[in-house]
């Protein structure tokens, strides 16, 4: 219990977010599961680097 108030509480203390990275990460994941089982890892890498 006293370790969700302590998140709560740097929520609201802290100037910075993860919100950037997490939406490269989502972007990264819907991109696999279009491509999921028809390329491979150089085809994701391309389609990741030309977005």
């Amino acid at each position: 219990m006293a370790g969700r108030t302590e998140v709560r509480s740097s929520r609201l203390t802290l100037h910075w977010s993860s919100g950037g990275t997490e939406g490269a990460v989502n972007r990264i994941k819907k991109i696999q599961r279009q491509l999921y089982g028809r390329a491979g890892f150089e085809l994701l890498r391309k389609v990741i680097l030309l977005q």
